[in-house]
């Protein structure tokens, strides 16, 4: 009885530790230093003009 409760608990504790998920934050994952008040991002369409490649309209 001593050995399925021990192994019960060892197997709860393994999964709780696998299964927590750190998410990282916004600064984290772009990898920005000091202290950051806003990030925006600004995505664009790339055109052709003139043989040449420009910014196009803002999405």
């Amino acid at each position: 009885m001593k050995k399925i409760m021990l192994t019960l608990i060892c197997i709860t504790v393994v999964v709780g530790a696998w299964a927590q998920n750190v998410q990282k934050t916004a600064v984290e994952e772009n990898n920005l230093k000091g202290k950051v008040k806003s990030v925006r991002r600004a995505t664009y369409d790339a055109v052709f003009k003139f043989g040449k490649m420009t910014k196009g309209d803002y999405f």
